[in-house]
């Protein structure tokens, strides 16, 4: 299974890298090119935004 890590700020911590299962209401996530969503999120500033969509379930 792959981790996946999130940039994220938080009030007092500053920004670090911390697995997505740690994430939490209010954190703000950094995102760059190439990376992975973490978490359902509310996008509040971005430049020149590309979004490809995939959406993978898994087979039973």
């Amino acid at each position: 299974m792959v981790s996946i890590t999130a940039t994220v700020r938080r009030v007092g911590a500053g920004e670090r890298q911390i697995p997505s299962e740690e994430l939490v209401v209010g954190d703000i996530v950094t995102l760059f090119v190439g990376d992975i969503v973490p978490a359902d999120c509310k996008l509040l500033e971005s430049r020149d935004r590309r979004i490809l969509v995939v959406v993978a379930t898994p087979e039973v």
